[in-house]
């Protein structure tokens, strides 16, 4: 049988009232065809066999070998398309899936989160990048025992400035005054549109770190990091930011 427990709280109130249960799927391939096999059915399209699935550990299942025929085919966007999703929208999964991947491709034989963070620190360091301080624990930097320095940020942004696929990677990142969750800072000033800058944030902690053109035309890269400040004083600190910003973009290259 396809049964699956679920356990948990009713909210109080009156009989009929809406609420929202969150579940996990054993077998998302399976649950997909069950889905979709009901609605043939309901829209009176005749389907001769019931919904299959290969493993997943359900009782009906397909030999590995069976012939199968291609319904639809949905491609992937491209890695350079993720990255700017990720980016631009701050989304934790993505970035979650992204340490893991981009480790695959450092060392083939990581398996865990954990052997991810190791593999990439190793790739930093061999690109001469200064980890001192570098403990992240995830790809989302949700983690609260999570840590880097500004140091650490803007030696992996420089080292990524020298990699030949930095122009793709320079594309990903959102612009002050106009894109992504920058769009409305430091709105209507110099910085706008001069600045790329990627925003993070948890409670009572903000990063930004990115990219700049001085004056004088050299590109700079920069990390800003405030922990620890007063909740409800969130406006305050974006004001002092956004000055910052501000006087980012007035910097020469030797200043």
């Amino acid at each position: 049988m396809n049964q699956q427990w679920l356990t948990g709280k009713v909210p109080l109130g009156e009989p009929g009232n809406e609420f929202s249960v969150k579940g996990a799927l054993p077998d998302p391939a399976y649950f997909a065809a069950y889905a979709l096999h009901n609605q043939l059915v309901q829209n009176n399209i005749t389907v001769s066999r019931p919904p299959l699935s290969i493993g997943g550990g359900l009782p009906t299942t397909i030999p590995i070998g069976a012939k199968r025929t291609v319904i639809n085919q949905y491609k992937s966007p491209t890695l350079p398309q993720l990255i700017q999703q990720t980016n631009f929208q701050s989304i934790n999964l993505y970035a979650e899936a992204l340490l893991r991947t981009t480790a695959l491709a450092v060392n083939k034989h990581v398996r865990t989160t954990e052997e991810s963070v190791e593999a990439i620190t190793s790739f930093w360091k061999a690109k001469g990048v200064n980890l001192d301080g570098f403990r992240i624990r995830d790809g989302s930097g949700l983690s609260t025992v999570g840590a880097l320095t500004a140091d650490n940020m803007t030696g992996i942004l420089s080292a990524m400035g020298r990699d030949k696929n930095f122009p793709q990677f320079y594309e990903t990142i959102p612009i002050v005054g106009q894109t992504g969750t920058v769009r409305s800072l430091a709105r209507g000033t110099a910085a706008a549109g001069n600045i790329r800058a990627k925003s993070g944030s948890i409670e009572g902690v903000r990063a930004y770190a990115g990219y700049f053109t001085a004056v004088d035309g050299e590109p700079m890269t920069f990390c800003i990091l405030v922990n620890k400040f007063t909740p409800g004083q969130s406006r305050a600190v974006t004001n002092e930011l956004e000055k910052i910003f501000v006087s980012l973009v007035g910097l020469k290259g030797g200043d």
